[in-house]
């Protein structure tokens, strides 16, 4: 039943192609982090060489201006070749992936539970193999009930905001 729904759905999308509206991509996020990873810690090494060589204080950073992030190394106000906004979304997209990364492991286990345990009842046989299905079911639906309502009370209470 799903299956002409996709087929139907897939030719309005190609038949539509000609009448969207292209935009070309640019200065994308991921194309820009290993540079500017690159040009931060090369920045940071020429920072620290520096304050080795000079023992005169007003030569070196005072401790209140030096970059708290080894990233902001890379903006052009610490010597770098990145505007602010470049290297910021840099950071915003490694605070995304750290979340990404400790998320993969929770959602591979969490759908190992919904397939497997179905699975071994009924190759063992001991309880019928459609209750655990059920209550696999139920339990899925129950915790993205809950997801999406966590969602609409986090969304509520931004828009009052």
């Amino acid at each position: 039943m799903a299956f002409p729904n996709i087929v139907l759905a897939a030719v309005l999308f190609l038949f539509g192609w000609r009448s969207y509206i292209h935009v070309k991509p640019y200065d994308s996020v991921l194309g820009n982090c290993t540079r500017v990873y690159k040009n931060a810690f090369q920045t940071w090494h020429q920072y620290r060489r520096n304050q080795r060589k000079c023992s005169n204080a007003s030569d070196i950073w005072r401790q209140e201006e030096r970059p708290s992030h080894i990233l902001d190394f890379a903006k052009l106000i610490n010597n770098g070749k990145f505007l602010d906004r470049i290297v910021d979304d840099v950071k915003s997209l490694q605070n995304a992936l750290i979340i990404c990364v400790l998320l993969f492991p929770y959602w591979f286990i969490f759908t190992q539970v919904y397939t497997t345990f179905p699975a071994q009842a009924n190759y063992m046989s001991i309880i019928d193999s459609k209750e655990i299905l059920e209550i696999s079911s139920a339990m899925f639906i129950a915790e993205c009930v809950i997801v999406i309502r966590k969602k609409k009370d986090f969304y509520c209470k931004q828009i009052k905001k």
